[in-house]
């Protein structure tokens, strides 16, 4: 998918930075920008800050349209749903919630089985539940 991005946007970049560090995990975000103008981030978090990085990478590169150019609407609806996607990873490992758990409450709730595929109001939804619950012990 990289060789796919750089044969499109030859003078597109990717940037990674360390947004946060959450307990023993690094949350990694990678900002997709092409003629100045982000067009996608991804985040992710890992015990392991490459690990990190390249799960954050894939993220960003599945979320901009590689086929064919994104409008700016669809720019800022991505951006935003990104950091909400990255938000509720910082609370689901909080929780102590794996990602087969995380699936199985998305089914349950909202009929969906991933993140990416909550409306904003519905991922705004399940972050607000995600905070309202208490830090498991440990």
């Amino acid at each position: 998918m990289l060789e796919q991005f750089r044969s499109l946007y030859p003078t597109g970049c990717l940037i990674s930075e360390v947004a946060q560090i959450f307990k023993t995990e690094f949350v990694v975000r990678v900002s997709i920008v092409v003629d100045g103008v982000t067009r996608a981030t991804g985040l992710a978090m890992d015990v392991q800050v490459a690990l990190a990085e390249d799960k954050a990478r894939a993220r960003a590169l599945a979320v901009v349209d590689i086929p064919k150019p994104v409008a700016p609407t669809q720019i800022a609806k991505v951006v935003d749903l990104s950091d909400l996607i990255a938000l509720t990873d910082v609370h689901m490992g909080r929780l102590g919630w794996t990602a087969a758990y995380g699936q199985n409450h998305l089914m349950n709730i909202y009929g969906k089985r991933a993140r990416r595929l909550l409306s904003q109001e519905e991922l705004e939804h399940f972050l607000e539940f995600l905070k309202a619950q208490p830090d498991v012990a440990v």
